[in-house]
């Protein structure tokens, strides 16, 4: 339903998609944290459905990965 919508529309969701998704990866944490490892397994598939693994990557991963990835040739 959220991605049927306008860009306009879907930017006015911003705010309570972000706080969805810092939900979705605390509640991995979560399961890690106490060795749930078929809730953690399942939580990780649905995050990374709806997240690009690239946005779960802790910021300075995220900025040590960009010069790789955006001209190494």
């Amino acid at each position: 339903m959220y991605n049927s919508q306008t860009s306009i529309h879907r930017a006015s969701f911003n705010r309570e998609v972000g706080q969805a998704k810092e939900i979705m990866r605390r509640l991995v944490m979560l399961a890690e944290q106490f060795k749930q490892d078929a809730h953690s397994k399942d939580l990780m598939k649905r995050l990374t459905a709806i997240v690009p693994m690239e946005e779960l990557m802790p910021e300075e991963e995220r900025q040590q990965a960009q010069p790789m990835s955006q001209g190494g040739m």
